[in-house]
């Protein structure tokens, strides 16, 4: 019984969500082999061979010890697998959320420059302007899209 509360822990299984689903299982033939090894060191046990028994003993420890750490490795590798992905996915929504706000931004100073603008307009007297309101408006749309050429790195 001993030996078998050994066995248990080898045999569990990892699994994630479902984005990707990682089994770790030891490999059947180690924990076949295992079984046998505790078979024969009852059996050694049983006829009294104490030396043999402590050797299997001995093996089934080894065995074990290699086992558990190489899931422990898998086990490793997969978890930092799994956190490159949410890295990776983090990064992503980071630059999603970047370019949104750079586009509000551009449109907001676009907004509070033509609002400046308009306002330039109805405070001072047109004698005092050498551009007509049309005229005006037409470099401030000039402006507004120079502005977001060089914003966005696109030509429209």
């Amino acid at each position: 019984m001993q030996m078998q509360q050994h066995i248990q822990p080898v045999q569990r299984e990892l699994t994630q969500g479902r984005g990707g689903i990682v089994n770790i299982v030891a490999d059947s033939k180690v924990l076949d082999f295992l079984r046998l090894l505790e078979e024969y060191r009852r059996k050694c046990e049983d006829e009294d061979n104490y030396g043999e028994a402590r050797k299997a003993r001995a093996k089934f420890d080894e065995l074990l010890k290699k086992e558990t750490a190489r899931q422990r490795n898998n086990i490793r590798a997969a978890q930092e697998q799994e956190l490159l992905n949410i890295e990776a996915a983090q990064k992503a929504q980071f630059l999603e959320f970047s370019q949104a706000w750079d586009n509000y931004m551009s449109d907001y100073e676009a907004t509070a420059y033509l609002s400046l603008e308009k306002l330039k307009v109805r405070t001072y007297p047109v004698s005092t302007n050498t551009y007509t309101i049309g005229e005006t408006h037409a470099r401030i749309l000039t402006v507004l899209r120079e502005d977001q050429k060089r914003t966005t790195g696109k030509d429209e």
